[in-house]
């Protein structure tokens, strides 16, 4: 320790005590790191002031995604003035990932590209083009148009950054690798697991909060794990599982009132306890937050179609799937369900077939509504000989009004189940 006595002017020197090393292990959350560099400008007069727009709503918007962390654009925009190497720039930044572009005039037409680069290999992961005409840009609608469509692909836990950041060797078995992330094994789990896999994660993800009881995010993600649990029927190692969903979705949301995942969490627990009302009410509450998640819209839009608000959930889940192509398998069921209700029977059956989802009855029983309703009845009757295969009869009412909360949806789905296979021929 030195210090300066007072009045004089000679420092004085003090060996302190050696402090205990501790051995303890500190917990930091998986948050791929990401930076935005200024993006060239072919002419820096015409094009400068797009790109530096651009530039600052993607790193702005990016914050909103709490899986991810981004780096200042301060620092970015000041480092890239005295550094030309993209690779000891993202090193310096500390970033795994970064976002670079350019935008150049041609004409009347403005092209904006846009690339996402790993940083240790300079390797392009992601990339993608915009052009728009130049009069558009007099308006901030399309910089947020072309900035919307950036963010939802490459952030959110289905977009680029995650989906890069969490992939596995091919030369490892999930069950052996060692990480304790929630975010980490939520990617696992919405892409469906088997039960012993689903016990690892639920093991992981509740290690991830009880080692940050303050990790709002990990406790959404528990709180859809619980859902998940119930809806395939594994061991959730609690009483309840919904209403510890419910609960888990309730404290993140104390701890970080913009918690997205929460919300989505806590809309699916309402749909199987059957609550329509706090499920409408929990997406209204999402969307007063004005966020624009494409993979969180889609989850709420989905919500919304089992409640019977079909159009409005159209719209998000809709939205939702043309902004980030790599959505969650049951986003295809609510459109399923959107056509069957439209009487849309080709475009029902189209949805259904696209969820591809072993060992999951929902797709067949979607399948079959829209061909007895269109009349195909030999084909019907062939997709229910084939769902016995899954499910025995006894079970189908308790299925089919498992989270439908459509009375009349729901009596469509099990008389088209429950048909004569030799009165329709």
């Amino acid at each position: 320790l030195i210090s300066l006595p007072k009045g004089t002017y000679v420092p004085v020197f003090e060996v302190k005590e050696k402090l205990p090393v501790s051995n303890e292990v500190v917990y930091q959350p998986f948050s791929p790191t990401v930076a935005v560099i200024p993006f060239s400008a072919l002419d820096p007069e015409l094009d400068g002031p797009i790109a530096e727009g651009i530039c600052h709503q993607i790193s702005t918007d990016l914050t909103a995604f709490n899986e991810i962390s981004v780096v200042s654009y301060y620092s970015s925009r000041k480092l890239a003035a005295q550094e030309t190497d993209l690779r000891r720039i993202g090193e310096l930044l500390d970033a795994s990932y970064m976002i670079t572009g350019s935008v150049q005039t041609v004409g009347k037409i403005v092209r904006v590209t846009v690339q996402l680069m790993v940083v240790n290999q300079l390797h392009q992961i992601w990339a993608s083009k915009y052009e728009k005409d130049r009069q558009m840009f007099d308006s901030f609608a399309i910089q947020d148009d072309i900035v919307r469509q950036v963010i939802n692909q490459i952030a959110g836990t289905h977009g680029i950054l995650v989906r890069h950041s969490v992939r596995i060797p091919d030369d490892k078995r999930l069950l052996d690798v060692k990480v304790y992330d929630a975010v980490f094994w939520y990617y696992y789990l919405v892409n469906g697991v088997d039960k012993d896999v689903y016990r690892k994660i639920l093991g992981s993800v509740r290690a991830s909060v009880e080692l940050d009881k303050r990790y709002a995010l990990g406790w959404a993600i528990l709180a859809e794990t619980y859902v998940a649990g119930y809806f395939f029927r594994y061991d959730c190692e609690v009483e309840d599982p919904l209403r510890e969903a419910v609960r888990c979705g309730q404290l993140a949301l104390h701890l970080d009132a913009k918690c997205h995942h929460a919300y989505q969490a806590m809309a699916l627990a309402y749909i199987f306890l059957h609550k329509k009302d706090e499920c409408i009410h929990t997406v209204e509450q999402w969307l007063a937050l004005d966020s624009g998640m494409a993979g969180i819209a889609g989850g709420l839009g989905f919500c919304l179609i089992c409640c019977g608000e079909y159009e409005h959930g159209y719209r998000m889940l809709n939205d939702s799937i043309q902004l980030n192509p790599f959505y969650q398998w049951w986003f295809n069921a609510g459109l399923s369900l959107y056509y069957l209700e439209k009487g849309q029977w080709d475009e029902a059956y189209y949805w259904a077939e696209k969820m591809q989802h072993p060992h999951m009855p929902w797709a067949l029983i979607f399948m079959i509504t829209a061909k007895q309703c269109k009349g195909s009845f030999e084909e019907a009757a062939a997709l229910r000989r084939q769902l016995k295969n899954y499910i025995p009869d006894t079970d189908l009412r308790e299925i089919v009004y498992t989270f439908i909360l459509d009375p009349e949806m729901c009596d469509r789905l099990y008389g088209s189940l429950s048909a004569s296979d030799t009165a329709v021929s």
